[in-house]
């Protein structure tokens, strides 16, 4: 039986769709109010069995006395299963009655004056018409699987009832509508029941029949790449014919018969929604818009002159992306720092470059194309401290500059560093024996100055830079460059491989760099005073060699390049 929706009378259907754990999962809502969905009421009083009620606003289920003259009532819905689709699973099924004053019976609520109101909602086994049912012609029910209904909890409440059971009987048994009969289950005065029926002038007081069922059909997933560039377009596809495609997010994405186009940058999901006899299955897929890199170099804007681990980085960082570097208007002009994959999103600069102001260039590249080029200028620190200007005085036997003085601090810090470590910040220093020391100026701004006080040399840099222990002026630097009578290192300078002879010396060779860290110790034995050493894997620049702890002190300075 299909509704007549031209019909003069109402009729309320509605169809949603909900997500289940199982899958898609609809919901169809019937409100009573046309042929096809309808209510009414039986009544038998005073010997009066066959008067109709079926266009009553309201539908009493109860046992009363009229003038000390017993009366019984109950109630009879209809509602239409035709908008099922065949092979529809029920989920569940509900039945909504609301509470309405029977004013014409003297009744202002739900009562259970001489007890309770509890009833029972059966399934109707036969056909009726709504503009003649009466008491006499009431239509069979059948109590398999009826539904016991609790008594009322206050004088207006309405009732929620789940009649799943009894819409699936009434499928099983080929019906294409299911009815319900209400009664008391003590038809016995004085007790009732009062709801409205859909003659009611308010419609949202109509009796109500919901059923959630699983659609009989499945629609396949959507194929296809989940990642698309903005102004670009994107296929999907889905074997499941006859379906709509709709965007979640049209300002992000959009669809038309399964292209979709990136609009903007971030994420939208595509449905594709397939729709049977009144049944509607969708699936989606969660779609990514992509855009260009869009970006900027986060690091400082000013830097200390010639100093090196100044780090820069892009924000925000984009993984999968390259990133290439280049400085401009700097003494490299146009060097580039390639720097490639989603890891290298940062960039040192080296203090060869930097020394004068400079811009530091970068430009992103991902799927969507490459990025614009980003600029960040980058300038010097005026507040660079001079060079420690040291004076010294005592000896100790053959050291000399024992007692170290700086004079041109100003108002920089100031740090005596022994092995790496920092000894003193005062004006004043007293070396000790055979040590090299660094002493470092240090201004407000962090930029730094330092000078290197070697063992056995005097005290300003330059005089050590001329003393003849530290600089080989063979111009044949593959001939042993001889420092006294008892050591020689060759050539020099070198490439990290060289030669180191001793004469009866017993004790360790350390070799530091120019901040006076170890980076190499060789124990020397006497019996053994030639050594081939190996510092190929150190960087390149100058380094001391002390022979210490043995029977005399030697140091040298020797350069690797």
């Amino acid at each position: 039986m299909k509704c007549n929706f031209s019909h003069p009378f109402f009729f309320l259907l509605l169809v949603l769709f909900t997500q289940s754990a199982f899958g898609q999962t609809s919901t169809l809502v019937i409100q009573s109010g046309a042929v096809e969905g309808k209510d009414a009421f039986v009544y038998s009083y005073n010997g009066n069995t066959t008067t109709n009620y079926g266009q009553s606003p309201s539908l009493p289920v109860y046992a009363w006395t009229h003038s000390g003259i017993p009366a019984l009532s109950r109630s009879f819905f209809q509602f239409p299963l035709d908008q099922l689709p065949d092979g529809a699973e029920i989920v569940s099924s509900t039945l909504t009655l609301y509470h309405y004053a029977y004013d014409d019976a003297g009744l202002s609520g739900h009562s259970q004056l001489s007890g309770s109101n509890a009833s029972v909602i059966q399934r109707v086994t036969s056909s009726w018409d709504e503009s003649t049912i009466n008491w006499a012609n009431q239509p069979s029910v059948t109590t398999t699987n009826q539904v016991s209904v609790p008594a009322s909890t206050s004088a207006t409440q309405d009732f929620v009832i789940d009649v799943t059971q009894l819409v699936e009987d009434a499928i099983t048994n080929d019906d294409n509508s299911v009815g319900f009969s209400m009664k008391l289950v003590t038809e016995s005065y004085y007790r009732a029941l009062t709801f409205a029926s859909s003659d009611n002038s308010d419609s949202t007081l109509w009796p109500k029949l919901e059923i959630e069922y699983n659609c009989p059909f499945t629609v396949n997933p959507i194929t296809g790449n989940s990642t698309v560039c903005a102004d670009q377009y994107l296929p999907l596809s889905n074997t499941t014919t006859g379906g709509v495609w709709s965007s979640s997010n049209t300002s992000v994405a959009t669809v038309n018969n399964g292209w979709v186009t990136g609009a903007a940058a971030g994420t939208s999901t595509i449905s594709y929604a397939v729709t049977s006899n009144g049944c509607t299955e969708t699936v989606t897929k969660d779609i990514t818009v992509n855009d260009k890199l869009s970006f900027s170099i986060v690091g400082p804007s000013t830097v200390c002159p010639n100093t090196s681990g100044n780090a820069y980085t892009v924000s925000p960082t984009v993984s999968g992306a390259d990133y290439t570097w280049n400085i401009q208007d700097g003494p490299n002009v146009g060097v580039n720092f390639p720097v490639n994959g989603s890891t290298n999103t940062e960039l040192s600069i080296p203090n060869s470059v930097a020394n004068n102001q400079f811009t530091l260039r970068c430009q992103g590249l991902n799927a969507c194309g490459a990025s614009e080029i980003v600029s960040k200028v980058i300038s010097l620190n005026t507040d660079v401290p001079p060079a420690p200007d040291v004076t010294c005085s005592g000896t100790s036997g053959t050291n000399e500059c024992v007692n170290l003085v700086v004079t041109n601090y100003g108002s920089n810090s100031i740090e005596w560093i022994v092995g790496g470590v920092v000894q003193s910040t005062s004006a004043t220093f007293t070396r000790p024996l055979g040590t090299a020391v660094l002493c470092t100026y240090t201004s407000a701004s962090g930029c730094t100055k330092s000078t290197w006080y070697s063992p056995e040399v005097v005290c300003t840099y330059a005089a050590r830079l001329n003393n003849s222990r530290l600089n080989n002026s063979s111009t044949d630097n593959s001939q042993p460059a001889s420092t006294d009578n008892e050591f020689t290192l060759f050539p020099n300078p070198n490439n990290g491989t060289f030669t180191l002879t001793t004469n009866g010396y017993n004790g360790r060779a350390l070799i530091l760099n120019m901040l006076g860290v170890v980076v190499e110790e060789i124990q020397v034995n006497e019996n053994s005073n030639t050594y081939n050493i190996q510092m190929t894997d150190k960087p390149k620049g100058s380094y001391i060699i002390k022979l210490t702890g043995g029977n005399k002190d030697h140091v040298s300075l020797f350069i690797v390049q």
